[in-house]
Protein backbone atom coordinates (compact mmCIF):
# COMPACT_ATOMS: atom_id res chain seq x y z
CA UNK A 1 0.00 0.00 0.00
CA UNK A 2 1.53 3.37 -1.01
CA UNK A 3 2.52 5.78 1.72
CA UNK A 4 0.00 8.58 2.36
CA UNK A 5 1.93 11.77 3.21
CA UNK A 6 0.92 13.47 6.44
CA UNK A 7 1.71 17.18 6.31
CA UNK A 8 1.19 19.70 9.13
CA UNK A 9 0.68 23.30 7.94
CA UNK A 10 0.90 26.11 10.48
CA UNK A 11 -0.29 29.71 10.04
CA UNK A 12 -1.24 32.27 12.65
CA UNK A 13 -3.08 35.23 11.14
CA UNK A 14 -5.42 36.18 8.31
CA UNK A 15 -2.75 36.57 5.61
CA UNK A 16 -1.05 33.33 6.67
CA UNK A 17 -4.39 31.53 6.65
CA UNK A 18 -4.89 32.65 3.04
CA UNK A 19 -1.44 31.43 2.01
CA UNK A 20 -2.03 28.15 3.82
CA UNK A 21 -5.36 27.64 2.09
CA UNK A 22 -3.93 28.14 -1.38
CA UNK A 23 -0.98 25.91 -0.55
CA UNK A 24 -3.34 23.19 0.71
CA UNK A 25 -5.26 23.26 -2.57
CA UNK A 26 -2.02 23.00 -4.55
CA UNK A 27 -0.83 20.06 -2.44
CA UNK A 28 -4.12 18.22 -2.87
CA UNK A 29 -4.09 18.88 -6.60
CA UNK A 30 -0.64 17.31 -6.90
CA UNK A 31 -1.41 14.46 -4.50
CA UNK A 32 -5.11 13.98 -3.67
CA UNK A 33 -4.28 11.38 -1.01
CA UNK A 34 -2.19 13.73 1.14
CA UNK A 35 -3.43 14.18 4.72
CA UNK A 36 -3.34 17.80 5.84
CA UNK A 37 -3.59 18.89 9.46
CA UNK A 38 -2.47 22.08 11.12
CA UNK A 39 -2.97 25.40 12.86
CA UNK A 40 -4.91 28.05 10.98
CA UNK A 41 -8.32 29.52 10.35
CA UNK A 42 -11.47 29.14 8.31
CA UNK A 43 -9.82 29.50 4.90
CA UNK A 44 -7.43 26.62 5.56
CA UNK A 45 -10.29 24.53 6.90
CA UNK A 46 -12.35 25.21 3.78
CA UNK A 47 -9.35 24.21 1.63
CA UNK A 48 -9.15 20.75 3.21
CA UNK A 49 -6.90 21.18 6.25
CA UNK A 50 -8.04 19.51 9.46
CA UNK A 51 -7.53 22.41 11.87
CA UNK A 52 -6.23 21.21 15.23
CA UNK A 53 -5.30 24.63 16.64
CA UNK A 54 -6.76 28.12 16.20
CA UNK A 55 -4.18 30.36 14.52
CA UNK A 56 -6.01 33.52 15.61
CA UNK A 57 -4.58 33.05 19.10
CA UNK A 58 -1.24 34.18 17.68
CA UNK A 59 -2.71 37.12 15.75
CA UNK A 60 -1.15 39.65 18.13
CA UNK A 61 1.46 42.32 17.46
CA UNK A 62 3.47 44.50 19.86
CA UNK A 63 5.39 43.70 23.02
CA UNK A 64 2.74 44.93 25.45
CA UNK A 65 -0.05 43.16 23.56
CA UNK A 66 1.88 39.88 23.43
CA UNK A 67 2.51 39.93 27.19
CA UNK A 68 -1.24 40.07 27.80
CA UNK A 69 -1.87 37.04 25.58
CA UNK A 70 1.23 35.12 26.63
CA UNK A 71 -0.40 32.48 28.92
CA UNK A 72 -2.85 31.41 26.20
CA UNK A 73 -0.14 31.41 23.53
CA UNK A 74 2.24 29.32 25.64
CA UNK A 75 -0.51 26.83 26.42
CA UNK A 76 -1.29 26.41 22.72
CA UNK A 77 2.42 26.06 21.91
CA UNK A 78 2.76 23.23 24.41
CA UNK A 79 -0.28 21.52 22.89
CA UNK A 80 1.20 21.83 19.38
CA UNK A 81 4.53 20.36 20.49
CA UNK A 82 2.77 17.44 22.15
CA UNK A 83 0.66 16.89 19.05
CA UNK A 84 3.72 16.80 16.80
CA UNK A 85 5.55 14.44 19.13
CA UNK A 86 2.55 12.10 19.08
CA UNK A 87 1.66 12.21 15.37
CA UNK A 88 5.14 12.78 13.85
CA UNK A 89 3.98 14.14 10.47
CA UNK A 90 6.12 13.55 7.38
CA UNK A 91 6.61 17.30 6.90
CA UNK A 92 5.89 20.55 8.70
CA UNK A 93 5.25 23.69 6.65
CA UNK A 94 5.57 26.86 8.73
CA UNK A 95 4.08 30.02 7.24
CA UNK A 96 5.58 33.30 8.48
CA UNK A 97 4.93 33.98 12.25
CA UNK A 98 8.59 33.59 13.27
CA UNK A 99 8.25 34.23 17.02
CA UNK A 100 5.95 31.22 17.28
CA UNK A 101 7.35 29.04 14.53
CA UNK A 102 10.96 29.24 15.67
CA UNK A 103 9.85 27.30 18.75
CA UNK A 104 7.92 24.75 16.73
CA UNK A 105 10.78 24.07 14.31
CA UNK A 106 13.03 23.12 17.23
CA UNK A 107 10.51 20.46 18.24
CA UNK A 108 10.38 19.24 14.65
CA UNK A 109 14.17 18.89 14.58
CA UNK A 110 14.07 16.91 17.82
CA UNK A 111 11.70 14.36 16.25
CA UNK A 112 13.44 14.28 12.87
CA UNK A 113 10.54 15.93 11.02
CA UNK A 114 11.57 17.93 7.90
CA UNK A 115 10.69 21.63 8.01
CA UNK A 116 9.78 23.82 5.06
CA UNK A 117 9.60 27.49 6.04
CA UNK A 118 7.33 29.52 3.75
CA UNK A 119 7.66 33.34 3.89
CA UNK A 120 11.01 34.39 5.27
CA UNK A 121 11.24 36.35 8.51
CA UNK A 122 12.31 39.88 7.62
CA UNK A 123 15.96 39.27 8.49
CA UNK A 124 16.89 41.99 5.98
CA UNK A 125 14.97 44.51 8.12
CA UNK A 126 15.86 43.40 11.64
CA UNK A 127 17.21 40.51 13.75
CA UNK A 128 19.57 39.28 11.02
CA UNK A 129 21.08 36.80 13.50
CA UNK A 130 17.99 34.63 13.07
CA UNK A 131 19.52 33.17 9.93
CA UNK A 132 21.80 31.04 12.15
CA UNK A 133 18.75 29.38 13.74
CA UNK A 134 17.14 28.91 10.34
CA UNK A 135 20.26 27.18 9.05
CA UNK A 136 20.19 24.86 12.06
CA UNK A 137 16.51 23.92 12.13
CA UNK A 138 15.03 24.50 8.65
CA UNK A 139 15.46 22.05 5.78
CA UNK A 140 14.32 24.43 3.05
CA UNK A 141 13.21 28.06 2.72
CA UNK A 142 10.53 29.16 0.25
CA UNK A 143 10.96 32.93 -0.16
CA UNK A 144 8.77 35.58 -1.75
CA UNK A 145 11.36 38.01 -3.07
CA UNK A 146 14.42 37.38 -5.24
CA UNK A 147 16.74 39.39 -3.00
CA UNK A 148 15.90 37.02 -0.13
CA UNK A 149 17.06 34.05 -2.20
CA UNK A 150 20.56 35.50 -2.43
CA UNK A 151 20.72 36.11 1.33
CA UNK A 152 19.98 32.47 2.11
CA UNK A 153 22.20 31.04 -0.61
CA UNK A 154 25.12 33.10 0.67
CA UNK A 155 24.44 31.68 4.15
CA UNK A 156 24.32 28.09 2.88
CA UNK A 157 20.60 27.56 3.48
CA UNK A 158 18.64 25.53 0.87
CA UNK A 159 16.23 28.00 -0.69
CA UNK A 160 13.76 28.45 -3.55
CA UNK A 161 12.40 31.79 -4.78
CA UNK A 162 8.72 31.01 -5.37
CA UNK A 163 7.38 34.52 -5.99
CA UNK A 164 4.73 36.27 -3.94
CA UNK A 165 1.31 34.57 -4.06
CA UNK A 166 -0.38 37.93 -4.24
CA UNK A 167 1.01 38.36 -7.73
CA UNK A 168 -1.30 35.51 -8.75
CA UNK A 169 -4.21 36.13 -6.39
CA UNK A 170 -4.84 39.84 -6.57
CA UNK A 171 -7.46 40.21 -9.27
CA UNK A 172 -11.18 40.93 -9.27
CA UNK A 173 -13.79 38.29 -10.01
CA UNK A 174 -16.47 40.74 -11.19
CA UNK A 175 -16.70 43.43 -13.81
CA UNK A 176 -16.59 47.01 -12.53
CA UNK A 177 -20.29 47.50 -13.21
CA UNK A 178 -21.11 44.33 -11.28
CA UNK A 179 -18.95 45.53 -8.39
CA UNK A 180 -20.85 48.81 -8.12
CA UNK A 181 -24.11 46.84 -8.08
CA UNK A 182 -22.84 44.20 -5.65
CA UNK A 183 -21.62 46.73 -3.08
CA UNK A 184 -24.51 49.15 -3.74
CA UNK A 185 -22.15 52.03 -4.49
CA UNK A 186 -22.67 55.04 -6.74
CA UNK A 187 -20.42 55.12 -9.83
CA UNK A 188 -20.46 58.92 -9.86
CA UNK A 189 -19.11 59.42 -6.34
CA UNK A 190 -15.55 58.71 -5.07
CA UNK A 191 -14.94 55.60 -2.98
CA UNK A 192 -12.41 55.32 -0.17
CA UNK A 193 -11.65 51.93 1.41
CA UNK A 194 -10.51 51.52 5.01
CA UNK A 195 -8.31 48.60 6.09
CA UNK A 196 -7.93 48.69 9.92
CA UNK A 197 -5.79 45.53 10.23
CA UNK A 198 -6.38 41.81 10.74
CA UNK A 199 -5.26 41.60 14.38
CA UNK A 200 -7.43 42.55 17.34
CA UNK A 201 -4.74 44.90 18.67
CA UNK A 202 -4.48 46.63 15.27
CA UNK A 203 -8.23 47.15 15.18
CA UNK A 204 -8.14 48.63 18.69
CA UNK A 205 -5.26 50.96 17.76
CA UNK A 206 -6.59 52.21 14.42
CA UNK A 207 -10.39 52.12 14.23
CA UNK A 208 -10.92 55.37 16.15
CA UNK A 209 -8.37 57.43 14.20
CA UNK A 210 -9.83 56.12 10.94
CA UNK A 211 -13.32 57.15 11.97
CA UNK A 212 -12.09 60.59 13.05
CA UNK A 213 -10.39 60.96 9.66
CA UNK A 214 -13.63 60.06 7.90
CA UNK A 215 -15.51 62.74 9.86
CA UNK A 216 -12.98 65.41 8.90
CA UNK A 217 -12.94 64.42 5.25
CA UNK A 218 -16.74 64.19 5.06
CA UNK A 219 -16.96 67.79 6.28
CA UNK A 220 -14.79 68.89 3.34
CA UNK A 221 -15.92 66.37 0.72
CA UNK A 222 -19.38 65.06 1.59
CA UNK A 223 -19.83 63.03 -1.60
CA UNK A 224 -17.23 60.39 -0.65
CA UNK A 225 -18.45 56.82 -0.06
CA UNK A 226 -16.67 54.95 2.76
CA UNK A 227 -16.18 51.19 2.95
CA UNK A 228 -14.41 49.45 5.82
CA UNK A 229 -12.90 46.07 4.89
CA UNK A 230 -13.09 43.88 7.97
CA UNK A 231 -11.16 40.61 8.34
CA UNK A 232 -13.63 37.73 8.34
CA UNK A 233 -12.74 36.52 11.84
CA UNK A 234 -14.12 39.73 13.40
CA UNK A 235 -17.73 40.15 14.54
CA UNK A 236 -19.28 42.60 12.09
CA UNK A 237 -22.13 43.51 14.44
CA UNK A 238 -19.73 44.48 17.21
CA UNK A 239 -17.69 46.71 14.87
CA UNK A 240 -20.85 48.15 13.32
CA UNK A 241 -21.85 49.48 16.74
CA UNK A 242 -18.60 51.45 16.92
CA UNK A 243 -18.86 53.11 13.50
CA UNK A 244 -20.89 55.95 12.09
CA UNK A 245 -23.71 54.87 9.80
CA UNK A 246 -22.11 56.36 6.68
CA UNK A 247 -19.33 53.74 6.73
CA UNK A 248 -20.29 50.52 4.95
CA UNK A 249 -18.69 47.27 6.18
CA UNK A 250 -17.69 44.34 3.97
CA UNK A 251 -15.82 41.13 4.81
CA UNK A 252 -15.55 39.51 1.37
CA UNK A 253 -14.64 40.38 -2.24
CA UNK A 254 -12.07 43.04 -1.39
CA UNK A 255 -10.42 42.88 -4.83
CA UNK A 256 -13.77 43.53 -6.47
CA UNK A 257 -14.11 46.55 -4.20
CA UNK A 258 -10.56 47.76 -4.87
CA UNK A 259 -11.08 47.84 -8.64
CA UNK A 260 -13.63 50.62 -8.12
CA UNK A 261 -11.83 52.34 -5.23
CA UNK A 262 -10.24 55.78 -5.62
CA UNK A 263 -8.11 55.80 -2.46
CA UNK A 264 -7.44 53.71 0.64
CA UNK A 265 -6.28 54.05 4.23
CA UNK A 266 -4.51 50.90 5.38
CA UNK A 267 -2.67 49.61 8.41
CA UNK A 268 0.86 48.53 7.49
CA UNK A 269 1.02 44.88 6.47
CA UNK A 270 0.50 42.54 3.54
CA UNK A 271 -2.68 44.38 2.60
CA UNK A 272 -0.64 47.40 1.45
CA UNK A 273 0.86 45.25 -1.31
CA UNK A 274 -2.58 43.93 -2.25
CA UNK A 275 -3.90 47.47 -2.57
CA UNK A 276 -0.84 48.56 -4.57
CA UNK A 277 -1.15 45.62 -6.96
CA UNK A 278 -4.69 46.82 -7.65
CA UNK A 279 -3.11 50.25 -8.38
CA UNK A 280 -5.08 52.10 -5.73
CA UNK A 281 -3.30 55.10 -4.14
CA UNK A 282 -3.19 54.74 -0.37
CA UNK A 283 -2.04 56.20 2.91
CA UNK A 284 -0.30 53.71 5.22
CA UNK A 285 -0.73 54.14 8.95
CA UNK A 286 0.51 52.36 12.04
CA UNK A 287 0.03 52.98 15.74
CA UNK A 288 1.11 50.75 18.60
CA UNK A 289 2.02 51.02 22.28
CA UNK A 290 4.76 53.62 22.93
CA UNK A 291 7.16 51.03 24.36
CA UNK A 292 6.68 48.74 21.37
CA UNK A 293 7.28 51.65 18.98
CA UNK A 294 10.39 52.76 20.89
CA UNK A 295 11.90 49.27 20.64
CA UNK A 296 10.98 48.90 16.96
CA UNK A 297 12.61 52.19 15.99
CA UNK A 298 15.89 50.97 17.43
CA UNK A 299 15.77 47.53 15.83
CA UNK A 300 14.30 47.96 12.35
CA UNK A 301 16.83 48.74 9.63
CA UNK A 302 14.59 49.19 6.59
CA UNK A 303 13.61 52.79 5.70
CA UNK A 304 10.01 51.77 4.93
CA UNK A 305 7.24 50.03 6.90
CA UNK A 306 4.71 49.45 4.10
CA UNK A 307 5.26 46.25 2.13
CA UNK A 308 4.32 48.01 -1.11
CA UNK A 309 7.10 50.56 -0.49
CA UNK A 310 9.58 47.85 0.52
CA UNK A 311 8.95 45.98 -2.74
CA UNK A 312 9.09 49.21 -4.75
CA UNK A 313 12.34 50.07 -2.91
CA UNK A 314 11.10 53.64 -2.57
CA UNK A 315 8.40 55.50 -0.67
CA UNK A 316 5.49 55.56 -3.12
CA UNK A 317 2.66 55.55 -0.57
CA UNK A 318 2.79 58.03 2.31
CA UNK A 319 3.55 56.43 5.69
CA UNK A 320 2.20 57.89 8.93
CA UNK A 321 3.24 56.23 12.19
CA UNK A 322 2.66 56.81 15.89
CA UNK A 323 2.28 60.53 16.70
CA UNK A 324 2.19 61.36 12.96
CA UNK A 325 -0.77 59.04 12.35
CA UNK A 326 -3.31 61.72 13.22
CA UNK A 327 -6.73 62.18 11.71
CA UNK A 328 -5.64 65.54 10.27
CA UNK A 329 -2.59 64.08 8.51
CA UNK A 330 -4.54 61.11 7.19
CA UNK A 331 -7.35 63.33 5.93
CA UNK A 332 -4.89 65.68 4.21
CA UNK A 333 -3.27 62.81 2.30
CA UNK A 334 -6.51 61.19 1.16
CA UNK A 335 -8.02 64.52 0.10
CA UNK A 336 -4.86 65.21 -1.91
CA UNK A 337 -5.19 61.84 -3.67
CA UNK A 338 -8.84 62.55 -4.46
CA UNK A 339 -8.33 66.11 -5.65
CA UNK A 340 -4.93 66.04 -7.41
CA UNK A 341 -5.14 63.81 -10.49
CA UNK A 342 -1.44 64.17 -11.36
CA UNK A 343 -0.49 63.08 -7.83
CA UNK A 344 -2.86 60.13 -7.91
CA UNK A 345 -1.79 59.04 -11.42
CA UNK A 346 1.87 59.19 -10.41
CA UNK A 347 1.25 56.75 -7.55
CA UNK A 348 -0.71 54.43 -9.84
CA UNK A 349 2.12 54.44 -12.39
CA UNK A 350 4.64 53.40 -9.73
CA UNK A 351 2.32 50.64 -8.52
CA UNK A 352 1.89 49.33 -12.07
CA UNK A 353 5.52 48.16 -12.00
CA UNK A 354 5.15 46.03 -8.86
CA UNK A 355 3.62 42.91 -10.43
CA UNK A 356 6.87 42.11 -12.24
CA UNK A 357 8.68 42.27 -8.88
CA UNK A 358 6.46 39.72 -7.14
CA UNK A 359 5.49 37.27 -9.90
CA UNK A 360 7.33 34.58 -11.83
CA UNK A 361 5.89 33.49 -15.20
CA UNK A 362 4.58 29.93 -15.32
CA UNK A 363 3.41 28.11 -12.19
CA UNK A 364 1.96 30.15 -9.37
CA UNK A 365 3.67 30.52 -5.99
CA UNK A 366 1.49 27.97 -4.22
CA UNK A 367 2.29 25.32 -6.85
CA UNK A 368 6.00 25.97 -6.46
CA UNK A 369 5.83 25.67 -2.68
CA UNK A 370 3.77 22.46 -2.98
CA UNK A 371 6.39 20.93 -5.26
CA UNK A 372 9.19 21.82 -2.85
CA UNK A 373 7.19 20.46 0.08
CA UNK A 374 6.37 17.12 -1.53
CA UNK A 375 10.03 16.70 -2.51
CA UNK A 376 10.94 16.89 1.20
CA UNK A 377 8.53 14.13 2.25
CA UNK A 378 10.58 11.00 3.05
Amino acid sequence: MPNIPNIFISAGESSGDLLGANLARALLQKNPTVKLTGMGGQRMSDAGVSIQFDGNKFSVVGLVEIIKQLPSMLSTLRAIKNYLAKTKPDLIILIDLPDTHFRIMKTAKKWGIPVLYYVSPQIWAWRSGRIKHIKKYVDHMAVLFSFEEKIYRDAGVPVTFVGHPLGDLVKPAMTKNDSYDFFKLDQDRPIVALFPGSRHSELANHLLVMQDSVKKMTAKKPDVQWVLVLADHFDEAMIRAQLSSDIKIIQKNKYDLLQITDAAIAVSGTVTLEIALMQVPLCIIYKTKPLTAWIARRLIRTPHIGLCNIVAEKRVAKELTQENATSDNIADEILKILSDKNYSDGIKAEFATLKDKVSIPGKNASERVAEVGLSLVP
